[in-house]
């Protein structure tokens, strides 16, 4: 096998525009199917079609907003947490027990998001 592939009959020598597969240019595809068309289609499916449509896409604007709040609240948390060590290592004990207050908010704010994601699933 490696003695036909080195021979060069396996392949044809070249440039690669010179290959038949790119002469002949884009393929056009069809994207469309009879169930959409409205007259190959009866008109309770096509009601239906565009009803599952509409609840899939107002269900996904839903959980797409929370998991942007979820995102905002995980920064928000990273940050916190970042200034907690050099707070404690200066025994800044009331700075630290904001940070970690603030970072409990944070973790009750990210479970109830994830229980409204839950519900809107």
């Amino acid at each position: 096998m490696d003695e036909l592939i080195k021979s060069g009959q396996m392949l044809p020598r070249g440039l690669a525009k010179e290959l038949t597969i790119t002469q002949n240019g884009l393929i056009a595809l069809d994207l469309g199917h009879p169930a959409r068309c409205t007259d190959q289609c009866l008109q309770p499916i096509i009601a239906y079609i565009k009803a599952v449509t509409q609840a899939t896409n107002a269900s996904h604007r839903q959980i797409n907003h929370i998991q942007g709040e979820f995102k905002i609240l995980w920064d928000n948390l990273q940050r916190l947490l970042s200034h907690l060590p050099l707070a404690h290592a200066y025994s800044d004990i009331d700075t630290v027990e904001e940070l970690i207050k603030a970072s409990m908010e944070c973790f009750l704010g990210m479970r109830y998001l994830t229980e409204s994601e839950r519900r809107a699933r």
